[in-house]
């Protein structure tokens, strides 16, 4: 994630409630969303989260997609906690729709 886009999400965290965020997938991360009467989060590409995963550990995409399935999808950090995508568009760097 480059600097400028870190220092907007500094825009969106508040005193009580820090914008939260995956460590190890700053690279996955497409955009900030809401949903009504919600803080905004962070959304992530999960096939890009998976790719990521797969790569610095050296092991195979569905090792990948089962630990993230169970401990980041599965992870609940707060009212920010991210989104995550599972079905991107054409426009997502994950190519894969």
């Amino acid at each position: 994630m480059n600097e400028e886009f870190r220092e907007a999400l500094a825009n969106y965290s508040t005193e009580d409630e820090p914008i939260a965020l995956f460590d190890g997938f700053d690279d996955a991360i497409i955009g900030v969303g809401q949903v009504h009467g919600s803080e905004q989060r962070v959304v992530y590409c999960y096939n890009k989260m998976v790719e990521i995963f797969a790569e610095e550990n050296d092991c195979p995409d569905w090792e990948a997609m089962e630990f993230i399935d169970y401990n980041v999808v599965g992870a609940y950090i707060g009212t920010t906690t991210p989104f995550i995508m599972t079905m991107c568009t054409d426009k997502c760097s994950c190519g894969e729709w």
